[in-house]
């Protein structure tokens, strides 16, 4: 027996790839537009939770079959992408300035490939999600639906007090030329980043327990696979622990708050300082990408001995950085 037609009403295609590849297009380029005639870069990170939020609530209702899983699956996008958006864009409005677009915003081939590089990230995560929306045949509740929810629900309380903690932190003018150890922030380097992946790797659970109607659909999972990519050795966390080493190499504390505190994952520094770095490398990701040695200079260049050194603060070497290093 042939599997089931996805969606009788369709638009452009019965498993609404092509209206959500235009619909999320179309959100990115009119904030794009806006952004680069303005030269600003307010909306940027806003655009880009309001485009999951869009996306949840436009395909459940063109769907029209409003199965419990599907409703779920929309409000739990629906609360990560509005609590991400509002909070990145307060952070922004009180911060005033991006510094990831210096030497960007001006330049209008430059800004649009961000632009179009974010359109598709979008597109391409919510993919599980668009084939269980697009579903006309519920499956019944399954362990894939109970891991999902679990995951997605701890990772948002993960994501959303580290992102509250290390606001308050950064915005304690006593924590000046510091980094943010505090809370969750003591057991991982990256915790916010801990939280994300538990959400959409749990939304992807509970999307393919549908996806044995139409297995090619499990293909999907380079949504959450180009998300965790892209954290770990691209726009996240390689390029955070550069600025970070950038600005604390020479501070002794940070040397030891790096070797006992996880990259990414939540565990205790007692443990985590305690591990052989093998471990370490092999199965809790202290990628050799995540270490960038600095040396300390004087007006000459690189000092040749340990007579001449002298400390060179973090402010001085390195300007502008962006406010979640």
């Amino acid at each position: 027996m042939s599997a089931p037609t996805p969606s009788e009403n369709t638009i452009l295609d019965p498993y609404f790839l092509g209206l959500s590849f235009l619909v999320t297009f179309a959100i990115q380029m009119v904030f794009f537009f806006a952004a680069s005639a303005l030269k600003m870069d307010k909306v940027t990170d806003f655009a880009y939770g309001l485009g999951f939020v869009v996306l949840g609530v436009l395909l459940l209702v063109l769907g029209g079959t409003f199965h419990t899983r599907q409703i779920l699956l929309c409000i739990l996008t629906c609360l990560w992408g509005v609590r991400l958006a509002g909070y990145l864009l307060f952070r922004i409005l009180k911060i005033g300035h991006d510094a990831r677009f210096d030497g960007v915003r001006e330049v209008f081939w430059r800004f649009l490939i961000f632009w179009v590089f974010q359109a598709v990230v979008v597109f391409i995560t919510y993919m599980p999600l668009t084939f269980c929306l697009a579903q006309k045949v519920d499956s019944p509740y399954s362990w894939r639906d109970s891991l999902g929810y679990a995951m997605f629900v701890v990772g948002l309380i993960i994501e959303t007090i580290a992102d509250q903690q290390k606001f308050a932190y950064r915005n304690d003018a006593a924590n000046k030329g510091h980094w943010c150890d505090v809370g969750l922030w003591k057991w991982s380097r990256h915790p916010n980043y801990t939280g994300e992946l538990l959400c959409w790797w749990g939304l992807f659970s509970v999307s393919s327990a549908v996806f044995h109607l139409h297995p090619w659909q499990f293909v999907s999972i380079i949504g959450p696979l180009l998300l965790t990519m892209s954290i770990l050795f691209f726009s996240g966390i390689t390029r955070l622990e550069r600025m970070a080493d950038e600005r604390y190499w020479f501070q002794p504390d940070y040397q030891q708050y790096r070797k006992q505190t996880s990259p990414l994952w939540l565990i205790p520094p007692a443990i985590y300082g305690a591990l052989p770095v093998i471990v370490k490398r092999v199965l809790l990701l202290e990628l050799p990408a995540y270490e960038n040695p600095q040396e300390e200079k004087n007006d000459d260049g690189p000092l040749s001995s340990a007579g001449d050194k002298q400390s060179v603060s973090c402010d001085e070497k390195t300007t502008l950085l962006p406010d979640s290093v």
